[in-house]
């Protein structure tokens, strides 16, 4: 009975644990969210918003690393605009990102923006189509995920972040900031009105 009861003690504890470290996922993913929303409401365009939204993302999930992609005016080609590195990560990643720009289908930014869903790597340093991957090795980034910033079926950007440890698809996680996307796409497509308003108006 003694062993029974012990053992009762111990899988409620496990299960009471568990649904613990879910509650404050699930916070903190909703935090993401709300801090994203919070920047892109006081911001004027998405070229001074970047750098907050990734340190928020960041800052909730754990992250050394973010950076954001928009397609170019060409369509053919996802080009950065903003990043955001943790103080202690190596400044060489970054500037490797910056002078560096993907088609469809190429590196972790290209299969987003190819597939128009969120893309998980767990380890980029093993990653056949992560061109980055020696700096990545060399700096000491390990897992990654990417979402797309969309607007209806389409991706106007990507966001991509890192982690220094290996990680395990979330498929919970992709769905949150797929939601997140959305949000700076909506973001985008509002400033573009406002701007071609704006332009109008200057020409009458």
């Amino acid at each position: 009975l003694l062993q029974v009861f012990t053992g009762v003690l111990a899988s409620t504890g496990l299960v009471l644990a568990a649904a613990m470290v879910e509650q404050r996922t699930g916070q903190r993913r909703r935090a993401v969210s709300h801090a994203v929303g919070e920047v892109l409401a006081r911001a004027p365009n998405l070229d001074s918003a970047a750098p907050e939204i990734l340190r928020s993302i960041c800052k909730e999930l754990d992250c050394v690393f973010a950076s954001i992609w928009l397609v170019d005016s060409g369509g053919d080609r996802l080009r950065c605009i903003g990043v955001w590195r943790e103080s202690t990560l190596p400044v060489a990643f970054e500037r490797t990102t910056w002078q560096m720009d993907f088609s469809r289908g190429v590196g972790l930014p290209g299969r987003v923006w190819a597939d128009g869903k969120g893309f998980w790597v767990e380890n980029v340093v093993e990653d056949p189509n992560f061109p980055r991957w020696p700096i990545a090795r060399q700096v000491g980034i390990r897992g990654a995920f990417g979402f797309p910033i969309s607007l209806g079926r389409d991706v106007l950007g990507v966001v991509e972040c890192f982690n220094r440890s290996v990680m395990t698809p979330d498929p919970d996680l992709l769905q949150t900031m797929t939601a997140v996307g959305y949000q700076i796409g909506q973001f985008i497509d509002r400033k573009r009105g406002e701007d071609a308003i704006r332009a109008e108006q200057e020409r009458t």
